[in-house]
């Protein structure tokens, strides 16, 4: 026999109207607790990040998905990127602010942020241009470490090149 649903699950998905649309921003600020999937290759595609945010996961990642590639290809974001509307979970989420006792619970919708990794600007903005209708948010990867993204001058190899300009124009200081 299967045991009842709890009530939240529940009221999850008959109350996905009304529930508050916020950006990641706003959430991270305005709450106790936010629970994050943090990006994983090959991992963060629409059904784990279905799954997630049945367990409590307020905040989803796309896996990185190479700008060029997904601006060039109508297969590469065919293949890269998906959505649907019930991909975002409803929270009844505590308040987290400052002297207010008791925190106030408030419904809101989950957020999915898009990670791109690239090295020009041009295909980063219009990568982001392309989903900016479909997420809540952009991530742009400067940690990735794995050796052809490093070779490609993209992940952490952006971080390393940005932060050799800042200390050229900051000085020895920095």
């Amino acid at each position: 026999m299967a045991e009842p649903e709890s009530t939240q699950a529940i009221e999850t998905r008959l109350d996905h109207e009304d529930a508050e649309i916020i950006s990641p921003q706003r959430m991270l600020n305005e709450f106790e607790e936010v629970n994050i999937c943090a990006p994983m290759v090959r991992y963060s595609k629409l059904p784990f990040r279905q799954l997630v945010s049945e367990y409590e996961t307020h905040m989803t990642f796309t896996p990185m998905i190479l700008a060029q590639e997904f601006c060039l290809s109508e297969k590469a974001r065919d293949s890269d990127f998906s959505t649907n509307a019930d991909e975002r979970g409803v929270f009844l989420m505590r308040e987290s602010p400052p002297g207010v006792s008791p925190p106030r619970t408030r419904k809101v919708r989950g957020c999915l942020i898009a990670q791109f990794g690239g090295h020009s600007p041009l295909y980063m903005g219009h990568a982001a241009a392309l989903v900016k209708n479909y997420v809540d948010g952009v991530d742009i990867n400067c940690g990735c470490p794995q050796q052809w993204a490093y070779k490609e001058g993209i992940g952490s190899a952006l971080l390393r090149k940005w932060i050799a300009r800042l200390g050229s124009r900051l000085g020895p200081l920095y």
